[in-house]
């Protein structure tokens, strides 16, 4: 997400608040879902300013670019995957960084961080924090420098008014680009945002309320592979664009007065082309109202992060895409098989299947006959049985988690009572 565009979203909803209000519900989809962020998170010092771009590493460790304007320098805050704010956030963040007029952060496979400052890219090692000196730089040929993306192998596309330049991995000082896309077919009406997918296609987000795809070596004035416009789309501000490691395509979006904007995140499937959203993050618990401008990135399990301008703070949404859950790991009952009561513990789900564990079941029987069925909390790990409750001889207990998608597999342990 780029400062320009953050300007330019509010300057039009400022239009539509005087009287230009394109009236309407969330984007139609085939499944529009409203829910709350699992986690907000806030600088407790109180240091996040203008939080204008997002990305994150597989891991789900976050940078947010924060471009606050005026004198000093630019921070890149870097969130673990917990990160709740409770914690003061490292940063990159000193002269030694060359962070001014930042608009935008990205990161590629490999962890490293790049960062686009005024004409500038700077790209710092995985890992880095503090006030640290990018390992490598180089400077764009573009006009209007505003938004950037980097491929999988480390190509970098950035954005200008009315083209996409694309330059080779490893670049230094200032490099002709590889390629550049745009031209009068294609009309470019101001470029928005960037994404790239696994298959180095570039996914493109422009003032026409349209998100184009174009081949990994497409160049010039070049046939789009893919289109998505209208529909979903139609008569909405196109704020950012992301891809999750399934090549689905996420657009954020905002419209209405700047009074009581609507906001939405639509998702469509891997190389979609004109064709509707298979999913559609919308509603007022969602917060998106309350926070319509800023960036959106999507960790490796399919959490959606969403730096909130305004509000000053990042939102993380479970993944719209939900799965069965993993089953429980090191179940065991302890006690001696002639003790009174027997302990039950177990270790949660290696894998929530991205929806949060809501209870925990467990059921004794001895052979198909049950004995006794528990239902616990979600923050259980342990439970004591009382022998009187069961029965003498060999016996089981199942043991399972339940999520909204469902239950996670049985896992049984025997025992014996005596």
């Amino acid at each position: 997400m780029n400062r320009t565009r953050i300007i330019a979203g509010a300057a039009s909803a400022a239009l539509l608040a005087g009287g230009l209000v394109v009236a309407g519900s969330a984007p139609a989809s085939a499944d529009t879902v409203d829910y709350a962020p699992y986690r907000i998170v806030s600088d407790k010092e109180k240091r996040f300013r203008s939080l204008i771009g997002i990305a994150v590493l597989p891991n789900g460790t976050t940078y947010v670019a924060d471009s606050p304007g005026g004198s000093g320098w630019d921070s890149i805050w870097i969130l673990g995957r917990n990160a709740d704010g409770k914690r003061s956030p490292r940063r990159i963040y000193g002269d030694r960084t060359r962070l001014t007029r930042l608009d935008d952060v990205a990161v590629d496979d490999a962890g490293k961080i790049y960062a686009l400052s005024g004409k500038q890219v700077h790209v710092f090692a995985r890992g880095a924090s503090g006030n640290v000196a990018p390992v490598r730089s180089f400077t764009v040929q573009s006009t209007y420098p505003g938004a950037l993306a980097v491929s999988r192998s480390g190509a970098v596309a950035v954005t200008d008014l009315d083209d996409v330049e694309v330059y080779a991995p490893g670049v230094t000082g200032s490099p002709a680009p590889q390629r550049v896309i745009g031209g009068p077919s294609l009309n470019f009406a101001g470029v928005v945002s960037l994404a790239f997918d696994s298959t180095g296609r570039l996914w493109v987000l422009d003032d026409f309320f349209r998100v184009l795809g174009f081949a990994p070596t497409a160049s010039g004035d070049a046939t789009p592979t893919n289109t998505i416009e209208g529909g979903a789309l139609e008569g909405w501000n196109l704020e950012d664009i992301a891809v999750d490691r399934q090549d689905r395509v996420y657009v954020m979006q905002l419209r209405g007065p700047i009074s009581s904007p609507s906001a939405a995140i639509s998702v469509f499937r891997s190389g979609a082309n004109r064709e509707a959203p298979l999913r559609t993050l919308s509603g007022p618990r969602s917060l998106l109202p309350t926070a319509p401008y800023g960036g959106i990135a999507v960790d490796a399990r399919g959490d959606i992060l969403h730096s909130a301008v305004v509000r000053r703070q990042v939102f993380a949404y479970r993944t719209l895409f939900p799965t069965r859950h993993s089953a429980v790991r090191s179940v065991r009952v302890t006690g001696k098989t002639r003790a009174a009561k027997r302990t039950v513990r177990w270790v949660r789900p290696a894998n929530d299947g991205g929806r949060a564990i809501r209870s925990y079941k467990l059921v004794f029987r001895k052979g198909s006959k049950t004995l006794k069925t528990v239902t616990l909390k979600p923050n259980r790990r342990s439970y004591k049985v009382s022998t009187s409750k069961l029965r003498k001889g060999r016996l089981t207990v199942t043991v399972r988690a339940k999520t909204t998608v469902g239950w996670s597999p049985k896992v049984v342990k025997r025992f014996r009572v005596r």
